[in-house]
């Protein structure tokens, strides 16, 4: 199922993207500034020569670098109005965009991860996708005007007890058509993997060549076909990289909601599943992956004032931009949430930078939180209550 460590990943990706996206913008709207002191050609005035061009780009560019973090925006008395306003307006519009994208980049990854679900529930239904093709070879053989001996079993997967009542499960048929999951569209692909991958899967072989088959045998196969078929064949993994970005991330979640989903299966009860929720409290868990996000981006330029002060001995401009994400998301969590304990948050932060940072992330993050951790307990800045305090006393 989903957890915290999930949505912080989540979270560092999306405000990784927004810090890229923030860079960017400003290096166009730097250089829109710049344009505007172009000569025009076309005119028939009198232009300015080159190294005036020069001079008032440079100029531009100075103020617009000096100003862009800036409340008040205060110029030296000579400046030219055109300046001025060219700077102005480069101002404005790069922090509308900026904020822009900070909303864009929010619904963003709060919609990747509830995507996640919808890619469960889809291969929920993988099996039965198999199972259809299965069904359609034996229409076919049955419909043959020149019979054909069977091969005892040949069907076995189509007549797979578990697989129907997967799909005959109310509860999990109206979240399918509620939010239209099926394989339809992919039809042509699932086929595809019916003929050239399980078709020829020594298991899958062995299971069809019997006669008859048990209820647990039905549920063993249709296991053995997640785990060694479904969750690891390498063509199916590269179709799902394409269908998901964060297949790899990803995969541990929806592997884990399908065994269990499976595991609660129960055939003498009317609903036979019981299919697993993608958090145990989403609402909750939404919010603190939101409030995370904004917490880290709106107090960015605080958290790296901290970073600066306390620790003499980083240059803040030479650390990469993972590990200062990594560092600022840990400072929001530490001060913005009381109840996570701040062991939790640091070591948690630690394992992000183990996964996703340089080697020598993991000792750097470490060291430099249980500096900050230590300094901002004592001045205040954190204060934790309930299951916060569980880790500092």
């Amino acid at each position: 199922m989903l957890n915290r460590r999930i949505l912080r990943v989540k979270a560092m990706q999306a405000v990784y993207a927004f810090n890229q996206a923030k860079e960017a913008g400003r290096n166009v709207i730097l250089e829109e500034v710049k344009s505007k002191f172009n000569p025009d050609l076309n005119s028939m005035e009198v232009q300015p020569t080159e190294d005036e061009v020069a001079y008032n780009k440079k100029l531009a560019q100075k103020y617009f670098n000096t100003l862009l973090t800036k409340d008040q925006w205060e110029f030296e008395a000579d400046t030219t109005e055109n300046i001025k306003t060219s700077v102005t307006e480069g101002i404005e519009a790069y922090h509308k965009g900026t904020k822009k994208d900070q909303q864009h980049f929010k619904k963003l990854m709060v919609r990747e991860v509830e995507e996640i679900y919808n890619r469960f529930l889809k291969l929920l239904m993988l099996p039965g996708a198999f199972a259809h093709q299965n069904a359609l070879e034996k229409e076919k053989h049955a419909n043959r005007t020149v019979k054909q001996a069977v091969t005892f079993g040949r069907y076995n997967i189509s007549e797979n007890r578990i697989i129907a009542d997967l799909a005959g499960d109310k509860g999990l048929e109206a979240l399918l058509l509620k939010r239209n999951i099926n394989w339809a569209q992919e039809e042509s692909q699932v086929k595809q993997w019916y003929r050239s991958i399980l078709k020829d899967d020594e298991e899958y072989l062995n299971y069809s060549s019997k006669k008859t088959t048990s209820l647990d045998e039905d549920v063993e196969f249709v296991n053995y076909l997640y785990r060694q078929i479904i969750f690891k064949n390498e063509e199916l993994d590269q179709f799902f990289e394409l269908w998901d970005i964060n297949w790899s991330e990803d995969r541990d979640i929806i592997r884990s909601l399908v065994k269990k989903t499976l595991k609660s299966y129960t055939p003498e009860n009317d609903s036979k599943f019981t299919v697993l929720e993608l958090s145990i409290n989403w609402e909750e868990d939404k919010q603190y992956f939101e409030d995370l996000y904004s917490f880290t981006i709106d107090n960015a330029d605080k958290y790296d004032k901290i970073l600066a002060e306390k620790s003499k001995n980083w240059d803040i401009d030479r650390i990469s931009m993972t590990d200062k994400i990594i560092i600022e998301m840990a400072l929001a969590e530490m001060i913005n949430f009381p109840s996570i304990p701040v062991k939790v948050s640091i070591n948690e932060y630690i394992e992000l930078s183990k996964n996703y940072s340089t080697p020598k992330s993991k000792q750097f993050v470490n060291g430099v939180l249980d500096v900050l951790a230590t300094e901002l307990q004592k001045s205040g800045i954190i204060r934790k209550s309930g299951r916060g305090l569980i880790d500092n006393r």
